[in-house]
């Protein structure tokens, strides 16, 4: 018996709530919908460097661009769900906020066939709307939909495995930076340029600082599943990878804002305050990790305003 299995039901007793939850409810733990934000403003922040360099915005097609990467960074959550739970990453425990998965098929509340059915029925419908979106606009968006879709999909599923073979850090940051703002910067201008890819950088670290710092409450999980990342290969007792992200990711910031108005410059210190906040935080709690939520939290936060804040710069300015 999977030893995923052998402990459902002492995963009921932890987790399950007084109430039975709604479908709804269900389904936004499946898909760790509020974590989806971290798919959607990067396709906004594409959209606005095309605005921003006198591209026409097309508010329709801003509209497929996000309801498409939604749901793929939806299929990608479940599929990752799905894949962790049969690997034993993922074991029955409480729910944490920021990392474990969401516990839904060892709370009882969705069958691994059920779960299999929401990253499927995301992925077709993404494929379909991709497929739509490209006959309007040009062939690279089915192509890096495809890589997207890809990337969402073999990030723990095998063969490929990704982040079980040391490669989730560089595929989570690709995916969610340069992917992301270029396709959805073709969508608006429908060309190809350098500079969604520059605007993409510090965007892409924070989203990799995000994954690392996450993965010090699971390290010792991840380790026995096989995972090999950066924190298990550390075996948590390096936090440089954190500080060199949100380090480069400030500076980056702070470059491009004061390159489109020397003013915006000023705009990038709360950034940088927040940066070597998270900086002190992680140092001192890193090697405690039950301990490091709050500076989750602040990563979180930074990859917000930061994304925020550029979208604002090419919009505003």
């Amino acid at each position: 018996m999977h030893p995923t299995l052998q402990n459902t039901s002492s995963a009921i007793s932890i987790n399950q709530p007084t109430r039975a939850p709604s479908r709804w409810s269900v389904l936004a733990r499946c898909i760790r919908a509020p974590f989806l934000v971290a798919s959607l403003l990067p396709t906004f922040l594409g959209a606005a460097v095309a605005v921003g360099e006198g591209h026409s915005l097309h508010p329709l097609l801003l509209l497929w661009s996000l309801l498409g990467v939604g749901l793929l960074h939806a299929g990608g959550n479940a599929a990752n769900e799905y894949y962790d739970w049969r690997s034993g990453a993922d074991r029955p425990r409480p729910v944490r906020r920021f990392s474990g998965g969401s516990q839904v098929v060892n709370d009882g509340q969705v069958s691994p066939e059920g779960l299999r059915r929401v990253y499927r029925t995301c992925f077709l419908v993404a494929l379909l709307l991709g497929f739509y979106v490209t006959a309007l606009v040009g062939p690279w968006v089915l192509i890096l939909g495809l890589i997207g879709l890809a990337l969402g999909y073999w990030y723990t599923a095998p063969p490929a495995a990704l982040c079980y073979r040391g490669l989730g850090e560089v595929t989570v940051g690709a995916a969610f930076g340069p992917l992301l703002v270029l396709g959805a910067y073709y969508v608006q201008a429908g060309c190809l340029d350098w500079l969604p890819l520059a605007v993409s950088a510090p965007v892409a670290c924070l989203i990799t600082a995000v994954l690392y710092i996450n993965q010090f409450p699971d390290r010792w999980e991840d380790a026995a599943a096989g995972k090999a990342n950066l924190v298990v290969r550390s075996q948590g007792e390096s936090i440089a990878p954190y500080l060199w992200l949100t380090g480069l990711a400030a500076a980056g910031t702070t470059a491009l804002l004061a390159w489109r108005s020397p003013c915006l410059a000023v705009s990038a210190l709360p950034l940088v305050g927040l940066t070597v906040l998270a900086g002190r935080g992680a140092r001192a709690l890193y090697r405690t990790p039950e301990r490091l939520e709050p500076v989750q939290g602040v990563t979180l936060v930074l990859h917000t305003l930061t994304n925020l804040g550029l979208i604002a710069a090419f919009l505003l300015v």
